[in-house]
């Protein structure tokens, strides 16, 4: 049975089967969210009550990802690098595996500051504590929003260099 796509809720996917996607539009934004923390859940959920044309999938788990990433074809990821059942790192590579995931922009959200991207496929690093306004800029330069300023560019700048050929919002 197909769930309804809330404008404002994210989907969390937990065994379900999803809406098709023949209605959407080329501008809109699908973002799968892969958290299992429900305080980091609800505040990537505010984010994107600011960003109404796009939508936010959320799953809790390895495993709920990739059975919703096929269906749900992401347009980005958002990785925690910890979560209850692997690796964001090893999910990252078998997400890789399912066409529809190929070759999306990954990011990874954590809070281990010791973590460092080159290497792992990821284009960007997001720390945790995530602050509302500096997320709000970096998810708008990550789904290539036009006129976006920047303000937060030195505040947020991730030091790692991205994998050869992976594209990065590093200036």
């Amino acid at each position: 049975m197909p769930i309804a796509m809330s404008r404002h809720a994210p989907l969390l996917f937990i065994a379900v089967i999803y809406p098709p996607l023949a209605s959407r539009s080329p501008a809109h934004k699908r973002v799968l969210y892969v958290e299992d923390q429900p305080a980091n859940v609800l505040l990537m959920r505010s984010i994107f009550e600011r960003r109404p044309d796009d939508r936010l999938g959320v799953a809790l788990d390895g495993d709920s990802a990739l059975r919703a990433a096929a269906d749900f074809r992401p347009d980005r990821l958002l990785l925690d690098l910890n979560l209850p059942d692997c690796l964001g790192t090893d999910l990252l590579a078998r997400l890789r595996l399912i066409r529809a995931c190929a070759h999306v922009p990954a990011v990874v959200v954590t809070a281990d500051h010791e973590f460092d991207i080159r290497g792992t496929g990821f284009c960007d690093l997001w720390r945790k504590p995530l602050s509302l306004q500096v997320t709000l800029q970096r998810l708008a330069l990550l789904l290539h929003d036009q006129d976006v300023a920047d303000p937060f560019a030195d505040a947020w700048r991730s030091t790692a260099e991205p994998p050869r050929g992976q594209p990065t919002l590093n200036r």
